[in-house]
């Protein structure tokens, strides 16, 4: 590997990560410990793995366009999500390149979205609800429990000892 130029460095109880990161600073290598080892590799610089672009836009119903509070978005390849805010805006930052999204919320249909990110992107979608859960039942093999409280406490008699009880509060 050919050396850029000379570094000094003066360290005392440094981690040698913090010493390697200062070394490297801005210097076309790479490090990673193998073991007992250091190796060292040129950096790799391309367009691709560098530049990063905005997407961001609102999500709401197709129909009422009414705004979709906490709605999905994934992004498959790079493996990144956000939900959108309380006013159903959403913003992810993705490296340029094949992008992969995808939007979705309780009750509405998946939607989808391939293309090449070369760019900051505006996308607003609308989502179109899906009427595939007709009707959501839920039952118990439990069997039903008394609802009350019990309070302990004590009273202290006029002979000077005290008088302990338990008092039960609620329905059964």
């Amino acid at each position: 590997m050919k050396t850029i130029h000379k570094i000094n460095l003066n360290a005392k109880q440094v981690p040698l990560r913090d010493i390697l990161n200062k070394a490297f600073w801005h210097q076309p290598i790479n490090y990673h410990f193998k073991g007992q080892y250091i190796i060292l590799q040129h950096k790799i610089k391309t367009e691709a793995n560098t530049k990063t672009f905005t997407i961001s836009g609102h999500i709401s119903d197709n129909t009422s366009s009414e705004t979709l509070i906490g709605a999905n978005v994934t992004e498959n390849i790079q493996h990144l999500g956000t939900a959108t805010n309380a006013y159903g805006y959403y913003t992810i930052t993705l490296p340029k390149g094949k992008t992969d999204l995808h939007f979705s919320y309780l009750g509405y249909a998946t939607k989808q979205c391939s293309f090449i990110l070369h760019r900051d992107t505006i996308m607003n979608i609308k989502m179109q609800e899906s009427n595939q859960l007709q009707e959501v039942v839920i039952t118990s093999k439990k069997s039903r429990r008394r609802i009350g409280s019990y309070t302990n406490g004590s009273q202290r008699n006029t002979d000077g000892t005290n008088k302990k009880h338990t008092e039960y509060a609620g329905r059964g």
